[in-house]
């Protein structure tokens, strides 16, 4: 993932919605009706998921599935 990609999803996760989040939600299998829910967990957790600005993909990739697998 690019650092365009990871600002364009900080962007989205602050916002608590946009394109790479839907992108996100996809490629995890979240369920269209539980998309909401995920969108606000994601937005609620942002500093869990960006930490800082020198954050590493892998950091965020594997938040962002841990977050997805508790519901």
């Amino acid at each position: 993932m690019a650092y365009k990609n990871l600002d364009d999803l900080a962007r989205d996760i602050a916002a608590g919605k946009g394109e790479t989040m839907t992108t996100v939600a996809v490629l995890l299998d979240v369920p269209t009706e539980s998309r909401p829910a995920f969108y606000r967990n994601l937005q609620s957790r942002f500093t869990d998921i960006f930490p800082g600005p020198t954050v590493d993909t892998t950091h965020v990739v594997t938040t962002i599935t841990q977050i997805a697998s508790q519901g």
